[in-house]
């Protein structure tokens, strides 16, 4: 018993310790809308990039071929949405269509000591990895065409991917902290807008 105890608060001051990086992406399927947040740590900064879906290629054989995959994947969807060729399928058109997709980018590096409150989020989002997803909380509940977030958790050797739809400070607290917070402080720098229908609410 003492010894799992150890290993616990070892676990836990091992993880507080090691610098993470975060991958969000929002997606919202109606308005069209998405961004993407990358949160790098250092030992006493954070450097935060934003990216926002200003468009789309208007490639015409970049358009033929996400039809072509589409359809391809729809096909693969019918019969088992959860099968591998299924999913291959997904994650390239994903890719595809990010390399085709034009952003604004922003960047920006900020101190810990001057933003404690965020410095003690990422840890508690750090520590807790798929545990803020609540899944027995939320398992009944449903989301009619919402923002698809995604999220990627890298502490040390730790890869943790968390997928949630239109998180709120109910549902998912930390998830909709943390993706507020992190568009707070570059509205705080004035490099985006103050208007939050523009993040679908965030």
């Amino acid at each position: 018993m003492k010894y799992s105890k150890f290993y616990f608060l070892f676990f836990i001051f091992f993880s507080l310790e090691a610098f993470a990086q975060i991958d969000i992406d929002a997606n919202t399927t109606v308005s069209g809308k998405k961004f993407k947040i990358n949160i790098t740590e250092n030992k006493k900064t954070y450097k935060l990039i934003l990216k926002i879906k200003e468009g789309e290629s208007k490639d015409q054989n970049y358009w033929e071929r996400m039809k072509f995959l589409g359809e391809k994947y729809l096909k693969l969807y019918s019969s088992s949405m959860s099968s591998k060729p299924a999913m291959s399928a997904m994650k390239r058109m994903e890719r595809i269509i990010d390399r085709n997709t034009i952003y604004s980018v922003y960047k920006i590096r900020i101190k810990k000591e001057n933003y404690t409150d965020y410095d003690s989020l990422i840890k508690l989002v750090k520590i807790s990895g798929k545990k803020i997803l609540r899944e027995e909380q939320n398992r009944n509940r449903i989301v009619l065409d919402g923002t698809t977030v995604k999220v990627k958790i890298r502490n040390h050797k730790n890869l943790v991917f968390l997928y949630c739809q239109s998180p709120n400070k109910d549902s998912h607290p930390e998830i909709s902290s943390l993706i507020t917070k992190t568009l707070d402080v570059f509205r705080e720098k004035k490099l985006i807008s103050a208007d939050k229908s523009k993040f679908s609410g965030y």
